[in-house]
């Protein structure tokens, strides 16, 4: 998910003040070489029909604007040139590097000029043209600036000298639009179902298709785009880095400049794109206010289980992700139906589910603080796995977009991302490939989505605690089809019972022998026990812990 910014009016930049020099920053006297002559040509083409006669006015002007705004020379310096070319120019300027890197403040600009993307998404080549852009086009400084992740962002409004107070202000929550379902004076009124379940179908196709967008504008690009250097090493269709490492395709630092001409087109050109998706979103969004749930809604279900007593909550949450649910369904069913082939019907269910898993995924990353590139190498090939579970699996519809799910959907997602990425740098480091990443996914997958259910259920295993019989009773609707009689049987088996079925009453006495301490607790299990695990589909019971009690004697 991008940030979310306030757009206060930026503090017109302050004048910097002209510091003493130590000796030793004067022009050049000597003359420089070939090579130095067309470096300082090529950083510097502000400098038009640049001659050797002439180098000597253009050195002795960097040299006066070092002297005069020596944290903003360098700043400039460090966004034009790699390290090497800007102790060249150093160099010929007279000036050590040593005594640059000193001045107060440079510490923050020297973390963002290492990041090209950064100039690269805004579009200007150095920070004045970065600060005039932000004092003249705020909306547009501030639209872009949202697509970075939260420390480049920083890092760019403290080269702007706003102060660190301001910094956090940028970043603090939007105040809630009214809506609807919320007065004047805040105050929460639940409009019903119905009213609620039209509203987040419309905001649901809506972010749907948002998402598609920004996956094929932003995910996909970001690693095959991403800013290559000397040494890194070369995507090779169908092997993996470790191998072309292997192998030796490794750039050179002449092959790392070429490439970055090539794909810094490319990636401008997404980055435009995704800033336009973005800016878009936000303005629909803003035309319809109506359509965002109130503050209320917002809430993990986890964090307040009497929102399963609320039908207008339930409207919100059905219409939202139906309309995802039903574009996977509809997608996976109809081209099983046509091809009667179920492996196509559930390769097309994926390739629907996959850009907006992916995407969220992407976000998350990001905004945690992960370099664009890196996240991408993750968020691609995990979010085509979360998408095959939900393209795959043979939850019922009720299940797949009953709010009591929402949970364990984020569980799966949070415990798949996080696993994949601890093994990834525990066996290859900070740098990997996509097919590392898939290796990893092969191994850890199946458990990850287990444990995401099982810890998830394990911590909230009173969940009906204070919610009436009717909210109750819909929760046992979600509870009917195989598949979540897996999820009770995973719960119950690996955490309490060590048996890989439930087939008898045996295996329920050993869960209530084991849950004296679970006072209070409720539990969904099968009408007929002793059935349980051969595949009969019979509706659940509810049953209170007294009743277990019964059956155990």
């Amino acid at each position: 998910m991008a940030i979310k910014l306030r757009q206060p009016k930026l503090k017109d930049r302050e004048p910097r003040k002209e510091e003493p020099v130590e000796e030793g920053v004067t022009p050049v006297v000597e003359p420089i070489g070939e090579d130095s002559f067309s470096l300082i040509a090529r950083l510097y083409p502000s400098f038009p029909g640049l001659k050797r006669e002439g180098l000597q006015a253009e050195l002795e002007r960097l040299s006066s604007f070092a002297i005069t705004d020596p944290e903003g020379f360098l700043f400039d310096l460090n966004a034009r040139a790699n390290p090497e070319e800007r102790e060249t120019v150093l160099r010929a300027l007279g000036v050590s590097e040593e005594e640059l890197v000193s001045i107060t403040g440079f510490t923050s600009q020297q973390r963002l000029s290492e990041a090209p993307d950064v100039f690269d998404l805004f579009q200007v080549e150095s920070f004045e043209e970065l600060a005039i852009l932000a004092n003249e086009n705020p909306d547009a400084f501030l639209n872009d600036l949202s697509m970075l992740s939260v420390e480049d962002a920083k890092n760019t409004l403290r080269s702007l000298n706003q102060s660190e107070e301001d910094i956090e202000a940028f970043f603090e929550p939007q105040p809630q639009p009214i809506t609807s379902a919320v007065t004047e004076e805040g105050e929460f009124v639940s409009r019903g179902f119905f009213a609620n379940l039209w509203d987040g179908i419309r905001l649901g196709t809506h972010n749907v298709l948002y998402n598609a967008k920004q996956y094929f504008a932003r995910v996909l690009p970001a690693e095959a785009t991403a800013v290559r250097k000397a040494g890194d090493v070369k995507i090779v269709t169908g092997m993996s880095e470790k191998q072309a490492r292997d192998l030796g395709f490794i750039y050179t630092e002449e092959e790392a400049r070429q490439s970055n001409e090539v794909t810094k087109k490319w990636r401008d050109g997404f980055r435009a794109i995704a800033a336009e998706n973005q800016e878009k979103h936000e303005e629909w969004l803003k035309k319809n206010p109506d359509l965002q749930p109130p503050e209320q809604y917002r809430q993990d279900v986890t964090q307040n289980w009497s929102l399963l007593k609320d039908a207008g909550y339930w409207g919100y949450t059905i219409g939202e992700a139906a309309t995802y649910s039903l574009a996977v369904l509809v997608t996976t069913l109809g081209v099983t139906y046509a091809t009667k082939n179920p492996f196509l019907g559930v390769s097309a269910g994926m390739a629907i589910a996959t850009p907006a898993v992916s995407t969220q995924l992407f976000d998350d990353l990001v905004n945690a603080g992960a370099p664009e590139d890196e996240a991408a190498r993750i968020a691609v090939p995990v979010g085509f796995f979360l998408a095959a579970t939900e393209a795959a699996d043979d939850l019922p519809f009720l299940s797949a977009i009953s709010p009591i799910f929402t949970p364990f959907k984020k569980k799966i997602r949070s415990e798949v991302a996080k696993r994949t990425a601890l093994t990834l740098v525990k066996k290859f480091g900070t740098k990997f490939g996509t097919i590392e990443a898939i290796e990893v996914l092969q191994e850890i997958g199946q458990d990850a989505v287990q444990n995401a259910f099982v810890s998830q259920f394990d911590e909230n295993r009173k969940i009906f605690e204070d919610v009436d019989e009717i909210a109750i009773v819909n929760r046992c609707l979600t509870e009917e089809e195989d598949k979540n009689r897996k999820i009770m049987e995973a719960v119950i088996t690996s955490e309490i019972a060590g048996s890989d079925r439930l087939a008898s009453d045996e295996s329920i006495k050993g869960v209530y022998a084991a849950s004296q301490d679970w006072e209070g607790a409720i539990i969904v299990i099968p009408e007929t026990v002793k059935l349980y695990g051969t595949g009969t589909r019979e509706m659940p019971e509810l049953l209170e812990w007294d009743i277990v009690a019964e059956i155990c004697k």
